[in-house]
């Protein structure tokens, strides 16, 4: 029983590292892309990108 329960709180520890370095990871994607942006100035890309911003930010009032 003991080892089961150790286990388990491994995997849950590790989720949630890996939770965070895919937040660390989004950000860094969101940079590129206004980063990009910038330099296409394209209407529909530049859009997208606000669609990505807001998608961000409401998962990040959720935590």
């Amino acid at each position: 029983m003991s080892k089961n329960r150790r286990t388990k709180q491994k995997n849950t520890t590790h989720m949630m590292c890996f939770k965070k370095k895919n937040k660390k990871l989004l950000f860094k994607i969101t940079g590129g892309i206004e980063k990009s942006f910038l330099r296409l100035k394209s209407r529909r890309n530049y859009h997208y990108g606000e669609r990505v911003k807001r998608k961000i930010s409401s998962q990040k009032s959720t935590h």
